[in-house]
């Protein structure tokens, strides 16, 4: 049975189409799923869903939600109610299994493939944080991060409330930007139980591996700021300086306003350039 691939996205960015448009083509068995709204209901090769028909169990983060960030308070509001409406939406279709892949990510593998590696993790991470590119094998992960997530900003986990409100501080008393979202509560979840029950994507298994960050080296040779990539056929590989080879990259994550930009150029279903 295939594995089901989810997007969750707000409007209709012009890279919305490539990242969803590579999505299927290397995928062509799975389910490509768009949580998103009437200004992004326009590929007919997805199913598409409007997000605000699950976002009942959001609004009560929503009533409660403080920013501890410089970033902008909706934008990371957002991040962590999609967690609550993903949730939602995957109890109402029973879905148990998924892979879930942040809107600025383009797939070059398949993710049902990719599954094998992963199938006996509750969940995984990228860099023991990050859920934007993320299996997730079994919907109770999304039950305890949302319960976790209530109970620190309702204070009434007032321990690791403390926890986020020291991270924020400590990044203020430096002068560094950021500061709570959800990547922070992912990192205090996986640190709640067995760390062995959770897959880490940016490990190199069968000499591919899930990238992170395109922006950051990684322990990947760099060219401009970015990974350098070297194509063979359609798939993108990059040079692991530790080990002196190349190593295919399942997916390349393009986080950030520039690295938004890029998209188009490495979007092999759109005929992106080599």
């Amino acid at each position: 049975m295939s594995i089901p691939i989810l997007f969750f996205h707000a409007t209709n960015p012009e890279y919305l189409g490539h990242t969803l448009k590579q999505a299927k083509n290397t995928n062509p068995s799975s389910d490509i799923i768009l949580l998103g709204d009437d200004s992004n209901n326009t590929y007919d090769f997805v199913q598409h869903h409007k997000f605000m028909d699950y976002y009942d169990t959001a609004s009560g983060l929503e009533k409660i939600f403080f920013n501890l960030s410089t970033n902008n308070p909706q934008f990371e509001y957002i991040c962590f109610a999609r967690w609550f409406i993903i949730r939602d939406f995957c109890r109402k279709h029973n879905i148990d299994k998924f892979f879930y892949c942040d809107s600025d990510v383009l797939l070059y593998c398949d993710i049902t493939e990719e599954y094998e590696k992963f199938k006996d993790y509750r969940y995984t991470l990228t860099h023991n944080i990050s859920a934007g590119i993320a299996f997730v094998n079994n919907i109770e992960v999304l039950d305890d991060f949302c319960k976790l997530t209530m109970d620190i900003y309702s204070k009434r986990d007032s321990f690791n409330l403390t926890k986020c409100e020291q991270h924020f501080q400590n990044l203020q008393k430096h002068g560094r930007a950021g500061g709570v979202c959800d990547m922070t509560v992912w990192h205090i979840y996986r640190n709640i139980g067995n760390p062995g029950d959770v897959g880490e994507t940016s490990a190199i298994l069968n000499n591919s591996a899930f990238d992170h960050n395109i922006n950051g080296d990684d322990g990947y040779e760099t060219e401009n700021g970015v990974k350098k990539v070297y194509w063979q056929g359609n798939e993108p590989y990059c040079k692991n300086i530790r080990l002196n080879r190349l190593i295919k990259f399942n997916c390349l994550h393009f986080q950030g306003g520039n690295g938004k930009l890029l998209i188009p150029l490495y979007a092999k279903a759109s005929g992106g350039a080599q």
